[in-house]
Order: structure tokens, then sequence, then C-alpha cells
């Protein structure tokens, strides 16, 4: 499952575990080499300082705006408990999923095994990734809006788009996504000396070494928006839109929270971004509770992804 393990790598991949806290250490070729810090790299680093000190200060500002808040709190739970998934809409469209996927790995293990191996040539990779993207994402995206259809879901009801439009979301996305960077740097750091302290050495994903070293062709481009539209508004519709109120309504919010977030964390099948991505699905999830609307967590998304591959690119990490 090493192809599709990769591709859903990348389109979550950040700047966590190893680089947060081994900054100018990353591996690049053999194993412990060192990093030169050019100015990309300087740049890099200097502009997620920046957000990192704003993020704190939002951070602050929120910590002591939210709590007053209760009355949005209430009314984004009561939502959440009002949305239309029951737990067997979730175990139907996970078990599409799955399914889906298990087709995918064996067609790939049988084209390895029975012909060439479609990763030996450039253009077999490039297949590769454009099969695994739509096989992965995009049967996310068809398959919940046939299933929204079939149990005649309108888009507001099933996603709560209609709580606030689309770019009030993208606002109240980019402070929910600059008030998470400490802690998704904290976590990130913590999580790397423990996996260090145990003997577990945090590796960069595949995905982002093969990100890292493509030309900057269709396929380069391609990979940009997968991981910056496309797996956002895929992962976002199924966990937070899908997933998470339906495991509500038996578990409670606060637990499918977490459930969501495990799951979420796992799909990914990296050790090294666990925890971190963790804490990511749990700031989507409080962020898609309090607006009552899908629109500010794919933002948050978004920005994520984005402003992740941006620092692959630009300073060739990874590479």
């Amino acid at each position: 499952m090493g192809g599709m393990r990769h591709l859903a790598n990348l389109a979550e991949w950040m700047p966590s575990g190893g680089y947060l806290a081994r900054m100018g250490r990353f591996p690049s070729g053999a194993e412990g080499d060192e990093l030169a810090w050019s100015d990309e790299l300087i740049q890099v680093v200097t502009v997620y300082g920046l957000l990192l000190t704003i993020g704190f200060g939002v951070a602050l500002w929120f910590a002591f705006w939210l709590p007053r808040q209760t009355t949005s709190w209430q009314r984004g739970v009561k939502a959440i408990y009002r949305r239309p998934w029951r737990v067997s809409d979730a175990g139907g469209i996970l078990l599409l999923l799955f399914s889906l996927f298990f087709f995918a790995w064996a067609v790939l293990t049988l084209m390895i095994r029975f012909g060439p191996d479609p990763t030996d040539t450039d253009e077999g990779v490039r297949r590769m990734v454009i099969g695994q993207s739509l096989a992965l994402h995009g049967s996310i995206l068809v398959i919940v809006v046939l299933w929204s259809i079939r149990s005649k879901l309108s888009w507001t009801r099933a996603m709560g788009a209609a709580q606030m439009g689309w770019l009030k979301g993208a606002g109240t996305g980019v402070l929910a996504y600059l008030s998470a960077l400490p802690l998704l740097f904290l976590g990130a750091v913590m999580y790397h000396l423990f996996l260090k302290a145990v003997g577990y050495e945090a590796d960069i994903q595949d995905a982002v070494r093969l990100f890292a070293e493509l030309e900057r062709d269709w396929l380069y481009f391609y990979f940009i928006f997968m991981a910056v539209f496309l797996a956002p508004l895929a992962e976002e519709i199924l966990f937070r839109g899908v997933l998470f109120p339906a495991f509500a309504r038996p578990l409670g919010w606060k637990a499918s929270m977490l459930v969501t977030s495990a799951l979420f964390a796992f799909m990914h099948m990296h050790v090294g971004s666990f925890v971190p991505l963790m804490i990511l699905s749990i700031v989507l999830t409080l962020s898609y509770v309090y607006t009552r609307t899908v629109w500010t967590p794919i933002w948050v998304h978004i920005l994520f992804n984005g402003l992740n591959l941006w620092a692959v690119a630009h300073a060739g990490i990874g590479g």
C-alpha cells in the first residue's frame, strides 16, 4: 500500500516532528546529512517564525474571548446534533471507500507482480499519481455527493454551508489557522522528542521527497492542486461534514472529535506526523462546531497544506 500511503501523506505534510525539533538538520540524501542554511530556508524559517508570533497573539485573544461566547458554542453543538448523518451513513460511506481503496491496491499489486512495475518509468509514476488521487479524494467527493442525493439532503442541511458564506469562512479560517500554529509547533516538537526518546527517528514522508524532486511540469502543478484544494475539500467533507456528526450522536461531540481526529491522523499512515495531525484535526473540528459550517475547516486546511507545500518547494525540503 506504499503508493496510496504516499499520496495521503503528501496532502497532509507539515513541517513537523524532525523539522521543527531539528531545524537545520533535515536529512538530505543520506540519513543525518546537514541541510545547508540557504537563503530560501532562512526565508521559510522567518515566515513561519512571524506566523507563530502572530498566532500566539491571536491564540491569547481567543483564550480570553471564546470562553465568553457560550451561546455560540451551544448553538454550534446543537447544530452538530441536528445534522442528518447517522452511524449507518458513516459506516456505509467508509465501507465503500475502503472497498475502492483495497481494489486500487489489489490492481496495483497485480500490475507490479505480473507486469512491468508502473513506478519504473516517469510516465508510470505520473499515471499512478493521477489514478491514486482520483481513487482517494475523488471517490470521497463522489460517494458523499451521491449518498446525499440518495438521502435527499441539501448541501446546507448536510454541511451547514449556509451558516456562514465562504468569504467570511475564509476570514475565520485564517484566524483559526494562526491561533493553532503555536499549539501545532509545541505538539510537534514534544512528540518528536518523545519518539526520539523511545528510539524512533522521525523521517520525512516519502511523498514530500517525491514532490520536492518533481520537475515543474503539469504533474508538479497537479500535485499542488490535489494537496491544496482537492484534499482539503474531500477530507473536510468526510471527516468534519459526515463522520464527526454521525459519531456524535451515540458518543457525544467531544468523544466523536477525538475518534474522528484519530482516524484522520491514522489515515495518513505516518508515525512521525500522527500527533501533529491529530492536533490539527481537533482544531479543524472546533472551528466547525463554533462556526457551524464546513467552509471554515476547509479554509484552515487549505492554508495548512498550501503554506507547507510552499515551504517544501521554496526551500527544497525533502529533496
